[in-house]
């Protein structure tokens, strides 16, 4: 397996984590398999070898777009293929949809949408850009050049909202939503309203999934027992902390960590 990551300009810092490249061979008859879990961070994946599949939790299989956007989610899902792919994509912070594209990120919570109904003509340019790239570092260059054209700056609005997200990632999800609402200089009604155009979740349910995810990062960095995890995460014993990380990965955390994910979660 290849998988690589890059970090993004300066500039971009707080719209994107990382630009990424995964590699790998699957033609011998093995089915590749790969959980994706519930995610605060929308993805633009361009997939200019091969193609990959997408199986959901009800079990309803989908075609992935050559070129598409996975928004941010709160539900598990499968990735699957039996070819030889290579993918390049951009990882995203949760601002990024609405900065970037003028678009409320509750339009697309939970869809995967083809790069050009989403971004229109623009969008089929930037893809057959990307396609005829040789290399990864042509890819960053022609994705850097798209977005020089679409980043202006950070509206006041935005720079709230990125206090806010910045707040909760860094409290692992443990906040009060009143005393948030309160530094905001908002009411809990406004943070609402705000929280679902520039995240595509209520403040509550992106705590949660920040929650979730930080007990993802918890075990790679050596956490000791479960029981201390649920603790350290504020669940009330360990049963909740099992319940919740379930609904997020459609596995029980013995099951999910049974495969090492870590490079591919971004860890």
């Amino acid at each position: 397996m290849s998988y690589k990551r890059y970090k993004p300009l300066e500039i971009y810092k707080n719209l994107i984590q990382f630009f990424w490249e995964y590699e790998e061979d699957f033609s011998d008859g093995i089915t590749y398999n790969q959980p994706t879990t519930a995610s605060i961070n929308p993805k633009l994946a361009f997939q200019y070898t091969g193609k990959m599949d997408m199986k959901s939790k009800s079990g309803r299989s989908e075609q992935l777009f050559l070129s598409g956007f996975q928004a941010q989610t709160d539900t598990p899902n499968t990735i699957y293929t039996n070819q030889r792919v290579g993918v390049f994509g951009v990882y995203f912070y949760p601002l990024a949809i609405p900065v970037l594209f003028g678009i409320p990120s509750n339009e697309i919570t939970n869809y995967n949408i083809e790069i050009s109904d989403l971004l229109g003509s623009e969008g089929k340019v930037l893809e057959e850009k990307i396609m005829i790239c040789n290399s990864t570092s042509e890819r960053i260059n022609k994705m850097n050049d798209f977005l020089e054209s679409k980043f202006k700056s950070f509206s006041s609005e935005a720079h709230l909202l990125n206090f806010a997200i910045s707040h909760i990632i860094n409290k692992g999800g443990l906040i009060n939503l009143q005393l948030l609402a309160s530094e905001m200089c908002l009411s809990p009604k406004q943070v609402e309203r705000k929280f679902y155009k520039y995240t595509g979740f209520g403040p509550k349910q992106f705590s949660r999934i920040v929650r979730f995810e930080q007990s993802i990062t918890s075990v790679y960095e050596g956490v000791d027992t479960l029981t201390s995890l649920a603790h350290q995460l504020g669940f009330y014993d360990q049963s909740h902390f099992i319940k919740n990380f379930k609904e997020f990965s459609g596995q029980t955390p013995k099951g999910y960590f049974s495969n090492d994910l870590s490079s591919l979660l971004g860890l």
